[in-house]
C-alpha cells in the first residue's frame, strides 16, 4: 500500500486483522468511500441537479455490520457472481461440486466469496485505488489459482469506473460485478419505488423457483420486465412477483460506450455503461428477512449488477464466455456516470 496516502481503520475481523477505508475525491466535491473488506464500495456521494450532495449507496460505516449482515453491500462478488445451478459445472471434461450456499444453488461464490475476502490495497493517488486477492485452487471449490484485481477509479467528470481484472494457472470460470444497492434520494430517505428505470435491453431471463435460468431468453414486450422506456420501478413490481431479482440481455453489447441503463430520481441520474452483456437488477424486496441484521427496509436500494447472465457455464445458448484459460486476461469495465 502506497503510505503515502492515508486511510482510516475500518474495523477488526475475528482473526485479529484490520480492514481498512479509504476515501476517493474529484475536484467537483463529489466522493467514494472504499473498503479492502471484500473490496466494497461504501459511500457514493453525488450531487443533484441544485449541486446537493448526498450518500446513494447502501452501506454501513464499520465493520462489523457487514460481518453481521452478510448481503453483499457494495462488494466485489465473485469468483462468480449470481447464481450456478446445483451448485456444479462442468470443466475440461471434470465435475466441479461448489457450496449450495443458497437453497438448490451457489450464489456470488459460494460461502466464503470475493465479498467476505480482506484484499490487499493500492491506492495510487486520491481518485484511483486498486484491490488484489490471490483465490488459491479450490477454494470455494473452483479450480486454478486466480489472481484478481478490482480498481476503483473517481473521475473528475464525475464517473466511478470499476475495472475487473483476473489471470489464472488452470482452465476455470470467473465472472465478478459489483453489488451496490442505489438509492437517488438518498440512503434512509425513503424507497427506490418512485425511482425511474430505463434498460436498453430487449429480452430477460426467466428463471424457476429456484431463480435458475430456464434456458430461454424472452422478449419484454407486453410484459413487466420491459424498461426500453423509462418506467418507475413500483408500476409494475406487483406484476413481477412483489419485486424485480432478474437479468436483463444487454443489446449493443459491440459498443463498450453506449449507455446500458439509466436511474434517475430527486434531481439525481445514473448512467451504466459495461462491457458485460447482461444486468441483475434486484429492488430488496425481501429485506425484511433480514431481521435486525440490518437496519434498511424492503425497497430501500437497488442493484445494478452488470455481469454474465446466471448460471452461464451451465447454458451454452447464452451469450460470452466465463471460461478462463491460462494466458488470457479477464477484463470487464463497469461504468457508474452520476453527472446529473
Amino acid at each position: 500500500m502506497n503510505t503515502e496516502i492515508k486511510s482510516e481503520t475500518f474495523g477488526t475481523l475475528p482473526d485479529g486483522r484490520k480492514a481498512e477505508l479509504f476515501t476517493l475525491k474529484n475536484k467537483h466535491g463529489a466522493k467514494a468511500k472504499v473498503t479492502n473488506y471484500g473490496a466494497t464500495l461504501t459511500e457514493l456521494w453525488a450531487p443533484n441537479a441544485q449541486g446537493e450532495f448526498a450518500n446513494i449507496v447502501v452501506g454501513f460505516d464499520n465493520l462489523q455490520e457487514y460481518l453481521d449482515c452478510k448481503c453483499y453491500y457494495g462488494a466485489t462478488v465473485g469468483r462468480y457472481a449470481n447464481r450456478i445451478g446445483a451448485g456444479t459445472f462442468q470443466l475440461k471434461g471434470t465435475e466441479y461440486k461448489l457450496a449450495l450456499n443458497n437453497k438448490t444453488c451457489t450464489l456470488h461464490g459460494g460461502n466464503v466469496g470475493f465479498d467476505k475476502m480482506l484484499w490487499d490495497a493500492d491506492q495510487s493517488d486520491d481518485q484511483t485505488i486498486t484491490f488484489k486477492h490471490l483465490s488459491k485452487h479450490l477454494e470455494e471449490g473452483f479450480p486454478g489459482n486466480l489472481s484478481a484485481k478490482v480498481t476503483y477509479k473517481l473521475t473528475d467528470d464525475n464517473k466511478l469506473e470499476i475495472e475487473f481484472h483476473a489471470t489464472t494457472d488452470q482452465s476455470t470460470i470467473v465472472n465478478m460485478t459489483n453489488h451496490a444497492y442505489f438509492n437517488l434520494n438518498g440512503i434512509g430517505v425513503g424507497d427506490i419505488l418512485n425511482h425511474e428505470l430505463l434498460i436498453h435491453a430487449d429480452h430477460y431471463v426467466p428463471v424457476d423457483d429456484a431463480l435458475i435460468p430456464t434456458g430461454e431468453l424472452t422478449e419484454v414486450a407486453n410484459t413487466p420486465f420491459d424498461f426500453r422506456e423509462f418506467h418507475t420501478i413500483g408500476e409494475r413490481a406487483k406484476e413481477a412477483g412483489g419485486g424485480y431479482d432478474h437479468n436483463f440481455c444487454f443489446r449493443d453489447l459491440a459498443n463498450p460506450k453506449a449507455v446500458k441503463a439509466e436511474l434517475k430520481a430527486s434531481g439525481r441520474r445514473l448512467r451504466i455503461y459495461a462491457t458485460q452483456p447482461g444486468l441483475q437488477i434486484f429492488t430488496s424486496q425481501s429485506f425484511h428477512e433480514l431481521g435486525d441484521k440490518s437496519p434498511y427496509y424492503d425497497f430501500s436500494g437497488i442493484a445494478l449488477e452488470t455481469q454474465h447472465y446466471p448460471d452461464s457455464i451451465n447454458q451454452k445458448n447464452f451469450p460470452g464466455n466465463t471460461i478462463l484459460e491460462p494466458g488470457e486476461e479477464y477484463l470487464e469495465r463497469y461504468v457508474i456516470d452520476f453527472t446529473p
